[in-house]
């Protein structure tokens, strides 16, 4: 029994000798040290949607507001692809972004996992004036527009004659007399509001056969009776013409004359393709009889 004391108290405890007295010391093995857990990070202000909401304007816009952790630093990437910095994502074109964030824990503190928010920045309205109409126009006007064009800043006008038309960039022209509704709409580009548009009636007047007239597009016009039969009779300087005939208009179309040829009381005019060429039209220039325009 004694002995199996001593080996117990030899395992547990060992002897030290120091100025002649014996001393019993526990014996204590090594072992390691374990480094503490780290604390939770957390955020003090959580990076979100900037509102209100950005409107285009052409300048950069921050996506997100500003996202802030005391014990850790704020990371930001602009879609998934991006790679994360501590700067604010910013964009210029009208859209929707995907923004993710993230906090890098500082010593002792723990990462926060990534997540993410939208940035916004709306479409802008376009500087718009919209199309008029022309007054007093005649089927003397043929080829001219019905209108004034609108003027747009961010988008495209479009234009159609009638509620069976289809839209078009070009502006509807005077074809015959009559009353035509002229609807147009904007089509915003990417970075700017489409707008609905509205409507424009036009009024086109027949013209007075002989009546001299100057065209809207300020090309002189010139109502010219062409004999069918009978006589031009000329004494000093004046014409007079004796017969049946008809009146023509000529106008000018480039570096053309076109002739114009209208019964007198009918509503529709017919464009005769018969073209003189010149390079300065003048009243005086045109020969009033028939067999001069062969």
């Amino acid at each position: 029994m004694k002995s199996r004391l001593k080996i117990l108290i030899a395992a547990i405890f060992s002897l030290s000798l120091i100025g002649g007295s014996i001393f019993l010391e526990p014996k204590i093995d090594a072992q390691p040290v374990l480094a503490a857990d780290p604390l939770p990070s957390h955020y003090d202000v959580t990076p979100d949607t900037v509102y209100p909401l950005a409107t285009y304007d052409g300048n950069p816009k921050p996506l997100v507001t500003a996202g802030v952790c005391s014990t850790g630093t704020v990371e930001y990437k602009l879609d998934e692809d991006g790679t994360y910095s501590t700067t604010i994502p910013t964009a210029v074109d009208a859209g929707v972004y995907l923004v993710y964030y993230r906090v890098k824990g500082n010593e002792g503190y723990a990462d926060i996992e990534e997540k993410y928010t939208f940035g916004i920045i709306e479409k802008a309205d376009c500087q718009f004036t919209a199309p008029t109409a022309i007054e007093g126009l005649t089927d003397e006007d043929e080829g001219f527009p019905l209108i004034n064009p609108g003027e747009v800043v961010g988008g495209t006008i479009y234009y159609k004659e009638g509620t069976k038309g289809e839209y078009s960039t070009e502006v509807p022209t005077v074809l015959i007399d009559g009353t035509f509704t002229i609807f147009y709409m904007v089509e915003g580009d990417k970075n700017h509001n489409d707008i609905e548009g509205g409507s424009i009636v036009v009024t086109v007047k027949e013209a007075t056969p002989g009546d001299p007239s100057t065209s809207k597009g300020g090309v002189p016009v010139w109502m010219i009776p062409t004999i069918i039969f009978g006589a031009l009779l000329v004494v000093g300087g004046i014409s007079y013409v004796l017969g049946f005939f008809v009146f023509n208009k000529w106008i000018q179309e480039g570096d053309k004359l076109v002739r114009v040829f209208k019964l007198p009381g009918k509503e529709k005019t017919k464009v005769v393709s018969m073209m003189m060429q010149f390079k300065e039209v003048k009243p005086e220039d045109i020969k009033k009889s028939k067999k001069d325009f062969k």
